[in-house]
């Protein structure tokens, strides 16, 4: 006999298969949603690149050419390529780069030039000429590429065509987009077309 109130096993078994129903049919209405960044699967997806604007997109490296602009070795640093385009503005190439780089060893980022003296900066490149100018320019430069949200870089302060054809030309792979007016920087373009024509690009 049953005592009174009680479930008989017929019936647990109907009220367990109700609950496992209403369980596996995932009714997540109450339940906070967890991002895939957290699961605990050990497999989740990885999180996106911050400022990874064009991840598909193929990495450029300029080429060597029989020139040797020093933009062919700063290009994967476009801050120091674009200070070098301060340092060869109006200013002959064997007088202004072992001045760069010995500023390089002094100030190795934008964020130690920013926060710079002038003076010993306008002291280093007393011998290029501009030195007091130029020292300001490259501060107030490196302020602003750190600060400021930009993509060409003729919107900084201090660079102009030149340093902005090299920036398109060797950090961002748009030469073809480019007709530069620097002397130097119109023979290494040529030199990539004719590279482009001959199927080596």
């Amino acid at each position: 006999l049953e005592q009174d109130g009680g479930d008989t096993e017929s019936e647990r078994k109907v009220t367990d298969k109700a609950t496992n129903s209403k369980n596996n049919g995932k009714d997540t209405k109450n339940q906070p949603k967890v991002s895939p960044y957290f699961s605990d699967s050990g497999s989740s997806p990885n999180p996106p690149k911050i400022g990874d604007k064009d991840t598909d997109k193929k990495k450029w490296t300029p080429p060597k050419s029989p020139y040797h602009l020093v933009q062919e070795t700063l290009f994967h640093d476009p801050w120091k390529l674009l200070i070098s385009s301060i340092f060869l503005n109006k200013t002959q190439g064997e007088k202004a780069i072992p001045v760069l780089w010995e500023f390089f060893r002094r100030y190795p980022n934008a964020d130690v030039t920013r926060c710079a003296n002038p003076k010993p900066i306008a002291d280093l490149m007393r011998p290029l000429g501009l030195n007091e100018k130029r020292a300001k320019t490259m501060i107030r430069f490196s302020e602003e590429f750190l600060a400021r949200d930009w993509t060409y870089a003729d919107t900084l302060y201090g660079i102009g065509k030149y340093g902005s054809d090299s920036y398109r030309i060797f950090c961002l792979g748009e030469w073809k987009d480019v007709q530069p007016n620097d002397h130097m920087l119109n023979k290494y373009h040529a030199w990539l077309w004719q590279q482009e024509k001959a199927g080596l690009l």
